[in-house]
């Protein structure tokens, strides 16, 4: 009996296997897309060993520009360079790109002779994760025979004549510029040991303490390595560079004055100290009272005197290069100045057509005194206001003129006071009494 699968029947065993299927190929495909982007560039991406590549550096040339690199293979940029041990003279070692730049120049080498250097040299990459170190040759020519003279000729570049002033028991220093030839320089003066000064050939410097006034001369003469390896002797041309010089030796002064006028206790104070000679700025010092002060740049005195009496005032003055003066002056401060204080009581009466002048006395303040007085309208026109008082004939009689008076000293203090002002009649003339019998 031949029967026939329905398709109810296997629709519960097909569904499975499509999921399992599936699932399967899913996680292969994802397993193949990790692999892709991780697994394998990692192994790619892995630097090969940090390894100098150079053995021997290009052939540099005595005195010529040089400049070459150290070439280097794996590890992971950027590098750091190092140069172990002594380099070469007139050479520098960039230690951000491994390049050497210069001018090489014999230490006791002859440069007409060639020579070799081994130079320990070691990189460093990327946080020091890997490091390598070698010995690099680096070949140097002899310079060229003859040196050319014309295009870089020896020289010194401070002009002949004569030198910034020196001074007695004062540091001197001189250095002049030297220019041109083959370094090292040799260098030499004749100067008088009696100066004071001497020449360092080591740093082709001029110092010294000048010990006497005058005028030091000398001549500067300077070589090179053309003189010592006879480059240009053997031509017969010139190898030295030389240069007179002159120096005036001076001996330094300071003359201090001094301007200390009477002072008062508790009055604003100004006086001066004034300085010529040695060599400015000047910084000034002094032993003043109480209550004042110097200006150390300036040499003003300024404050307030806060004590009477006679003071001595010691001023002492260094200039620049430090030489000192002093002086010493009295200085006298005297009692305050009582206060300022109108002192008229009340103005005399007046009589019309007679003369009148009232004068307001004071006491006390600081001369000179400024006044000012002021009147109301009854106060007699025939009268006129002085300085410090009132004077003229007045007119006629009045009563109770009211007159203000003010009065200011020179450091601005004030006092004020007010008054009345009567004028009374003329007098009449007494009549003689008469008598017929006379």
């Amino acid at each position: 009996m031949r029967g026939k699968l329905t398709s109810a029947g296997n629709e519960g065993m097909v569904s499975p296997l499509v999921d399992i299927l599936f699932n399967s190929m899913a996680a292969m495909f994802l397993f193949l897309i990790i692999y892709i982007c991780v697994a394998r560039p990692t192994k790619k991406l892995r630097p090969e060993k940090l390894a100098i590549v150079t053995d021997v550096l290009p052939v540099a040339e005595w005195y010529h520009p040089y400049d070459a690199a150290i070439v280097v293979r794996g590890g992971m940029a950027p590098y750091t360079f190092a140069l172990e041990g002594a380099g070469v003279d007139g050479l520098s070692f960039d230690t951000a790109t491994g390049r050497l730049l210069g001018n090489p120049r014999p230490n006791g080498q002859n440069p007409t002779a060639p020579a070799s250097f081994r130079l320990r040299v070691s990189v460093t990459d990327v946080a020091e994760r890997d490091s390598a170190s070698k010995e690099v040759e680096l070949p140097v020519a002899p310079a060229a025979v003859p040196f050319d003279h014309t295009t870089d000729p020896l020289r010194i570049q401070t002009p002949p004549g004569v030198l910034s002033r020196g001074y007695v028991g004062h540091e001197y220093g001189f250095t002049p510029g030297i220019l041109g030839g083959i370094e090292p320089y040799t260098s030499s003066v004749d100067l008088d040991p009696a100066s004071g000064l001497q020449w360092d050939a080591s740093l082709h410097k001029l110092t010294g303490i000048p010990e006497k006034p005058g005028r030091v001369r000398f001549t500067l003469t300077v070589t090179d390595q053309q003189d010592t390896y006879g480059v240009l002797k053997a031509q017969g041309n010139e190898v030295a560079a030389r240069a007179d010089y002159e120096i005036a030796i001076e001996r330094l002064e300071i003359h201090v004055e001094a301007s200390l006028p009477v002072g008062r206790v508790a009055e604003a104070y100004r006086g001066a100290a004034a300085m010529r000679g040695g060599l400015p700025p000047y910084t000034v010092e002094a032993s003043l009272p109480e209550g004042l002060e110097i200006d150390p740049a300036q040499g003003i005195v300024t404050g307030k005197p806060e004590k009477e009496g006679l003071f001595p005032v010691e001023i002492r003055v260094k200039d620049s290069v430090g030489t000192t003066a002093s002086l010493t002056e009295t200085l006298r401060v005297l009692k305050p100045i009582p206060k300022l204080r109108i002192v008229t009581v009340a103005l005399a009466p007046g009589t019309a057509g007679s003369k009148y002048d009232q004068r307001i006395a004071h006491e006390g303040g600081t001369a000179p005194l400024t006044w000012r007085i002021t009147t109301d309208a009854s106060f007699p026109a025939s009268l006129s206001t002085l300085e410090n008082g009132i004077q003229g004939v007045p007119e006629r009689e009045s009563s109770g003129a009211k007159i203000k008076v003010e009065a200011t000293d020179a450091l601005g203090e004030t006092a004020s006071r007010e008054y009345t002002l009567d004028v009374f009649p003329k007098k009449r003339p007494l009549r003689q009494a008469y008598d017929p019998g006379k």
